[in-house]
């Protein structure tokens, strides 16, 4: 196996990865070619989205909890039927 002779020109080259799957019913398959610098990209990406979930949950537990509804007031009549009997 050759190298390049510049870690630039290594870091310039894209990786490529492959995957398939195959079932009965269904079939798929999937390429993909990405340079280091992306694969840092979607890294910090994905790390940011998972610290500002955190965030989000941390900050609702620190809320605090809503007041119970109001009890229903039972002495009010519904409605404007009239018992006959």
């Amino acid at each position: 196996m050759t190298y390049p002779a510049h870690p630039a020109t290594m870091l310039a080259e894209p990786q490529r990865a492959y995957a398939s799957i195959e079932t009965p019913i269904f079939g798929a398959r999937a390429g993909l070619a990405l340079t280091p610098a992306g694969l840092l990209a979607i890294g910090g990406m994905v790390t940011m989205i998972l610290a500002g979930s955190a965030a989000i949950v941390a900050a609702t537990r620190l809320a605090p909890p809503p007041p119970p509804p109001p009890a229903p007031d039972v002495s009010a009549r519904r409605g404007s039927r009239r018992s006959r009997g």
